[in-house]
């Protein structure tokens, strides 16, 4: 194995793991010591930690056959009820036919239909901000949100409201779960079966209740709009109607995560975009002065602008690299 730290009798390294919100910042100290590859062992199970690109790319891009599988996220499953996201399957046929269903809806090419929807959203926000620009988080947040739920289930205006409130509350916790071993139950998963009062299991009990409600209600609703005629053309009708019955689990899942990926990292990842800007003014002068000279005053840029909006496209691109959603990514394990 890489070195790591010193290990304890039965407990290995369990008052090494990091622990906060800023977990990733908290492995570097580790890193500084034991170099860009790391090994942790809790409980008889080991956790590797790579902080070096070119290694990563090597082990999980190309021996991805060896290291494609996923380890065990006992708080995503049994407690906060995320079992449904294909992103935390076992590498399996059940896994690749996700992941294919998904990519059928979202790859490149295909995400070019949506374009229109995305313009429209980005208009209502740009109208909101001009408004009530103190309330550019819940603006910010709507325009994501609106504009994959039209997407995925074809729902607008009230819809998304009620929508959202359930999303906002199914993701509580779900950034920490998704780092391997950062919940006790990840290594000893027969603490699901712990009294209902330990804090992990009262962490997770409100967010697993919108979690589920968050996969059936609105396959629900557009189930009854299918059956009155009402539906709008979108991601789940073709599914419904393409897809044998006895796929719909599937079917449930893949749109369920499509929204939740959309809904949630979109809008951590623009904030990141607008708190990078007040931090850095000369950059957005310059923008601001790329989309005048290219655009004009007289609209607002569009999608169809993007190829030649060089300088934005950069300050996104930045952005990712400099504040990512998953910092750790998701967790992988050896096949």
């Amino acid at each position: 194995l890489p070195p790591g730290p010193p290990r304890l009798p039965i407990v290995g390294n369990l008052f090494n793991r990091p622990s906060g919100n800023q977990y990733h910042l908290r492995y570097m100290d580790s890193i500084a010591t034991y170099g860009p590859i790391m090994s942790l062992k809790v409980f008889g199970r080991t956790t590797i930690v790579i902080s070096d690109l070119k290694i990563a790319n090597e082990l999980l891009e190309r021996r991805s056959a060896n290291y494609s599988d996923r380890p065990s996220y006992r708080m995503m499953f049994d407690v906060l009820q995320w079992w449904w996201n294909p992103a935390i399957f076992r590498y399996s046929d059940t896994w690749r036919l996700h992941r294919k269903t998904f990519n059928d809806f979202f790859h490149q090419k295909a995400v070019q239909e949506y374009t229109p929807i995305q313009d429209a959203a980005s208009y209502v926000c740009l109208r909101a901000l001009l408004k009530t620009p103190e309330d550019f988080f819940d603006h910010v947040r709507r325009q994501a949100g609106s504009s994959v739920l039209e997407v995925v289930y074809g729902l607008k205006g009230r819809a998304y409201d009620n929508y959202i409130e359930i999303a906002d509350k199914s993701f509580v916790s779900i950034d920490l779960a998704f780092t391997p071993g950062h919940f006790l139950i990840d290594f000893l998963p027969i603490l699901k079966y712990a009294p209902p009062w330990v804090a992990f299991k009262r962490r997770g009990k409100q967010s697993a209740k919108y979690a589920l409600a968050m996969r059936e209600q609105p396959v629900t609703l557009v189930q009854e709009a299918l059956a009155d005629g009402s539906a709008t053309p979108c991601m789940i009708t073709k599914l419904l109607e393409s897809q044998p019955h006895d796929r719909l689990d599937m079917i449930k899942n893949v749109t369920t995560v499509a929204f939740a990926a959309g809904a949630d990292t979109t809008v951590s990842q623009n904030l990141t975009t607008i708190v990078a800007l007040l931090h850095f003014p000369e950059v957005q002068k310059k923008a601001q002065e790329e989309v005048d000279r290219v655009i004009g005053r007289h609209r607002a840029p569009t999608c169809d602008d993007r190829t030649d909006l060089k300088y934005i496209e950069a300050i996104t691109v930045e952005a990712l690299r400099w504040r990512p959603v998953l910092p750790l990514g998701v967790g992988h394990a050896s096949v």
